[in-house]
């Protein structure tokens, strides 16, 4: 697994794991497994450029329990104005598995956008729907969600406030589709310590990181191989390769 210490694993391109054209009917998938050293606000997933991309992170709202956030954001201007994109939260409509540190927990945030509005976005914490709901600010979207800014894990893009990731992160799955209940509880149901679900040929995988022993964190470009061959990441800052358990 991968063990961050403030740092990131960023993709070679800002091509890779991008929106190309508009974000209406498009789907797009992400799971991964995390080990939280803190439920503090942190970035799990992002290609975030300030005013556009998406963004999947652990947020905590005024006088609630922490939770996850997944955003999608399609901006026309700057100062950005409302509404400019999606954003669901994992605990407003629904009770599912808490955030909680020292253990291995599954996470799955799924954007499913089949109409300019209303948003469609799924959150999954082991297995469980949660319910994810929309803040009605931001319900809508209509141009092209697609940045400059490169594709990150545990840490948002370059140019804007980093709110890295402390914890530690294995088996994380890219899709160009919605996962199915059925697909995400195959997924989690493999586990992450003894066992993980064998993706390989699975319809719709765009990246698959397994974070082996063999990977090179020290920095080298492209040391972190992405098992399909399609964007291998290299890390900045402190991440080191860890045993899962």
């Amino acid at each position: 697994c991968a063990d961050f210490g403030g740092g990131y694993l960023e993709a070679a391109t800002s091509a890779d794991h991008s929106f190309t054209g508009t974000v209406v009917g498009a789907s797009i998938s992400f799971s991964l497994w995390v080990y939280l050293s803190s439920t503090a606000d942190q970035t799990l997933i992002s290609k975030f450029g300030g005013i556009d991309g998406y963004n999947l992170a652990i947020y905590n709202a005024p006088l609630k329990p922490p939770e996850l956030a997944f955003s999608i954001w399609d901006q026309p201007v700057n100062p950005p104005v409302a509404p400019n994109g999606c954003w669901y939260t994992s605990l407003a409509g629904g009770t599912p598995q808490a955030l909680v540190t020292g253990k291995w927990q599954h996470i799955v945030a799924i954007f499913d956008n089949v109409a300019v509005q209303p948003c469609v976005a799924r959150i999954y914490i082991d297995g469980v729907n949660t319910n994810a709901t929309v803040d009605t600010t931001y319900d809508l979207m209509g141009g092209n969600a697609y940045t400059a800014t490169k594709f990150r894990l545990g840490s948002r893009g370059a140019g804007t406030g980093a709110i890295p990731y402390s914890g530690k992160m294995d088996e994380v799955s890219i899709w160009s589709k919605a996962l199915t209940a059925g697909e995400v509880a195959t997924i989690f149901a493999a586990g992450v310590v003894t066992t993980t679900a064998d993706l390989t040929g699975e319809s719709g995988l765009e990246s698959w990181y397994r974070f082996k022993a063999t990977d090179d964190f020290t920095g080298t470009a492209n040391g972190i191989v992405d098992e399909l061959g399609n964007s291998d990441l290299t890390a900045g800052g402190t991440v080191s390769s860890a045993p899962v358990v």
